[in-house]
C-alpha cells in the first residue's frame, strides 16, 4: 500500500550570497509536485515565485543565516518539503557551514563551466554547471511554467535584470553569460535561477539526504 502524500507543494529557497559589494538575494519558489493524485515530473512542475528579496549590503553572515532560518521554518510550514540552495561558490565552505551549524542543511551550488552536474567533495554539496542554471530559468519562464507574482517586492527589479542579462553560445557550443556575478545586477536572477534548478532536477535527492520538513527546522537566535 502506497503511503498518502502530502499534498502541500515543495518550496525551493534559492541563496544567493552577497559579499562586500553586493547584497545577498533570496527568491522562493512553491512547486506543485501532485495532481489528481499522481506525481507531476519535475520538469513539469508548475513554480510560482511568491517572494523575492534583497538582503541589505553588508549584512553579516551570522545575522543572515538567522533570518533565513526564521524564513526556512515560515516555509516549512506551508510546504511538503523545503529546500534551500545556497550559492557558495564566492562565499567557500566556511560561511555555509553556518547554516549547517543552524540545522538547515542546505545544499551548497558550486557554479562551473563544466558540462555535468557532480557531487561536491562534503555531504550537501555539488558542482552545476552556469548553462543548466540558466536553461532551468529560461525553459520555466519561455513555457509559462515559471510565474513571478506581479504584486511582490522586486518584481519589477527582477525584470530588468533578466532584460539585462543575456546569453552567449559561442561557435564551440559553450556558454559564455554577460553579467554573471561581473556587475550588481544579476543578483536576483541567480536566486531563482538556484530555486529553479533545484525545483526541475530529477536527481535532487542524489544531494539531500535529509530535506527540512515541518516541525524539524532548528535555528539560532
Amino acid at each position: 500500500m502506497n503511503p498518502v502524500q502530502d499534498p502541500r507543494p515543495k518550496s525551493f529557497v534559492g541563496l544567493d550570497l552577497g559579499q562586500s559589494n553586493d547584497p545577498t538575494a533570496m527568491a522562493i519558489l512553491s512547486a506543485a509536485h501532485i495532481e489528481n493524485g499522481k506525481n507531476i515530473p519535475e520538469r513539469k512542475r508548475k513554480l510560482l515565485c511568491p517572494v523575492l528579496e534583497r538582503i541589505p549590503l553588508r549584512t553579516p553572515y551570522p545575522l543572515i543565516v538567522e533570518y533565513v532560518s526564521k524564513v526556512m521554518r515560515d516555509v516549512a510550514k506551508r510546504s511538503s518539503k523545503a529546500h534551500l540552495i545556497v550559492d557558495a561558490t564566492g562565499v567557500g565552505r566556511p560561511v555555509v557551514d553556518l547554516f549547517v551549524a543552524a540545522g538547515l542543511k542546505p545544499i551548497a551550488v558550486t557554479i562551473t563551466g563544466g558540462h555535468d552536474v557532480t557531487k561536491g567533495d562534503m555531504p550537501g554539496a555539488v558542482n552545476v554547471p552556469k548553462r543548466d542554471l540558466i536553461s532551468a530559468l529560461q525553459v520555466g519562464m519561455h513555457s509559462g511554467n515559471l510565474k513571478i507574482a506581479r504584486e511582490i517586492q522586486f518584481a519589477e527589479m527582477l525584470k530588468r535584470e533578466l532584460e539585462m542579462f543575456k546569453i552567449k553560445v559561442s561557435t564551440k557550443g559553450s556558454v559564455s553569460l554577460e553579467a554573471w556575478r561581473e556587475s550588481d545586477h544579476d543578483d536576483l536572477v541567480l536566486a531563482l535561477a538556484l530555486a529553479a534548478w533545484a525545483a526541475t532536477y530529477p536527481d535532487l535527492r542524489r544531494f539531500v539526504s535529509e530535506p527540512v520538513t515541518r516541525g524539524t527546522i532548528s535555528y539560532r537566535r
